[in-house]
């Protein structure tokens, strides 16, 4: 599989027979990716490699706030970007954080390479052209606020939260390179396909494709099968609580978003919530202020 610099024109020519049209299935599209992106014909997002250095020192237990530093200062861009969310209402410092060395301090290493890799994700894979830039906007905004409740939901489990908001901001990050490539598609063919079948595309491969996307950017495994059966989470794994967690933590960024759109009362008895073991303290700080959780999520 080739690897593309995601700051470069998306790739020109795709593995697509002379004779296809918008009129194509669903599973005709479907087939033409995963032929290309297995072949190699079509290329993936690569992670920057400073946000790669970042995650990998700090899966380590005695590293050093030297390192860290280090990495970040040696990517302006990163860094300043860094500074700004670690500034915001999200990470809520009560004295400004003026240096990247005062990030890694007082939000820690972990915490700093969250941000940066929702960053990187942000401005290098939830893109698209212009016509559908405004659904890649709306995915992005999903997938923040999914990771400030698995975030949450790792905080009321005991464990490191940093694993937890990947599990949330990840889950759906095949969503914006399948419709870039349904983009790219278009172009090729010189026509819009219908709604239904660019739709349908993107639910049927955003799972497989994200959880390909994680094994290439080298990121643990647990993430790869959090992505891969978000929704279906109970599906036989070795790492069942991940899906489990990015699955609730799905369900509430889009009952925080439109309050419409899930029964709370139903969510609140959901086989996830059951089998995560919250009490019912848990619960209520869960399900807390969700318009606060959707204005920290504009922060990243």
């Amino acid at each position: 599989m080739r690897r593309v610099d995601p700051y470069s024109n998306p790739p020109a020519m795709l593995p697509i027979p002379d004779d296809f049209g918008a009129d194509a299935s669903a599973e005709q599209i479907s087939e033409i990716l995963v032929h290309g992106l297995g072949s190699g014909e079509i290329e993936v997002p690569v992670l920057n490699q400073s946000v790669v250095r970042l995650l990998e020192l700090c899966r380590e237990e005695d590293y050093r706030v030297e390192a860290v530093v280090g990495i970040v200062s040696r990517d302006p861009a990163l860094a300043a970007r860094i500074l700004r969310v670690s500034n915001s209402a999200a990470y809520a410092p009560t004295i400004a954080i003026e240096t990247v060395g005062q990030a890694v301090t007082r939000l820690g290493a972990r915490a700093l390479s969250e941000i940066a890799l929702a960053l990187m994700l942000k401005n290098q894979v939830f893109r698209a052209s212009s016509r559908h830039s405004e659904m890649v906007r709306r995915l992005w905004l999903h997938s923040a606020i999914a990771g400030i409740y698995a975030k949450n939901i790792a905080i009321l489990r005991g464990g490191l939260a940093e694993s937890g908001m990947l599990e949330g901001l990840l889950h759906d990050v095949g969503r914006p390179v399948v419709i870039q490539l349904l983009g790219d598609v278009e172009k090729t063919i010189g026509e819009n396909l219908p709604a239904d079948v660019f739709h349908s595309v993107v639910d049927e491969l955003h799972c497989d494709i994200g959880a390909l996307l994680v094994r290439e950017w080298g990121l643990p495994g647990h993430l790869d099968t959090a992505v891969a059966l978000h929704h279906r989470p109970f599906a036989i794994s070795d790492h069942r609580d991940a899906a489990v967690v990015a699955h609730l933590a799905d369900e509430l960024a889009h009952w925080a978003a439109d309050p419409q759109s899930r029964d709370e009362s139903k969510l609140r008895g959901h086989l996830a919530v059951r089998h995560l073991g919250f009490s019912a303290a848990d619960l209520e700080s869960l399900f807390a202020e969700p318009e606060r959780v959707c204005e920290l999520a504009v922060c990243f």
